[in-house]
């Protein structure tokens, strides 16, 4: 009896982490191809609050502004359109699916890695998959960096699925710095529903 009992729950334990290596494991392609099968989503554009100024930790996360956007697949290519203003810079992301790719504003994005952010990030515990590239004047890394010359340009699109409300999140963080002066900088987040 007591073997019958132990082979019962090996059983059950193997399943269950089965069941969490798949959905952790599934792959950045066929993560977006799930998220981004619906033909538009209703985006809540999302803002950061401190409540706290003197504690940056104290982060929490309130809905700027909704609004709908459309989204069009083209063999394995999903691309975006809106007619809100704020939310235009969908119409610069691409998602290319067969190659794990994310397009932002004409720039190819390669895949970088899985992240399981903790229950302690602004969006709670989430799990998804980063693309991430950076252009720099910095070739050699034993140079020493002087801040006022540097120049560099990094892109980073962030997809994943929240635990503790279920839903989508898109986070694009773009900065493009010239002779150390800021020419440009970009952080959205949103939720896709």
């Amino acid at each position: 009896m007591i073997s019958k009992v132990l082979l019962f729950i090996s059983l059950a334990f193997l399943i269950a982490c089965q069941s969490t290596f798949s959905q952790h494991n599934s792959g950045p392609s066929s993560f977006l191809d799930s998220l981004l099968s619906k033909d538009h989503y209703n985006v809540e554009l999302l803002d950061f609050e401190t409540k706290n100024p003197d504690k940056k930790k104290e982060v929490t996360v309130v809905v700027r502004t909704t609004g709908l956007v459309k989204a069009s697949r083209n063999a394995q290519v999903v691309t975006f359109s809106t007619a809100e203003d704020k939310l235009k810079f969908f119409e610069s992301l691409k998602v290319d699916l067969q190659n794990e790719t994310v397009l932002f504003r004409n720039d190819t994005i390669p895949f970088l890695d899985d992240i399981n952010a903790p229950a302690s990030s602004p969006f709670g515990e989430w799990h998804g998959y980063i693309w991430q590239k950076t252009r720099s004047n910095n070739t050699n890394e034993s140079d020493i960096i002087v801040i006022d010359n540097q120049t560099y340009q990094s892109i980073e699109v962030d997809f994943g699925k929240v635990r503790n409300n279920n839903k989508f999140l898109l986070r694009i963080k773009y900065r493009d710095v010239d002779q150390g002066k800021s020419k440009a900088q970009f952080d959205a987040a949103c939720y896709l529903n």
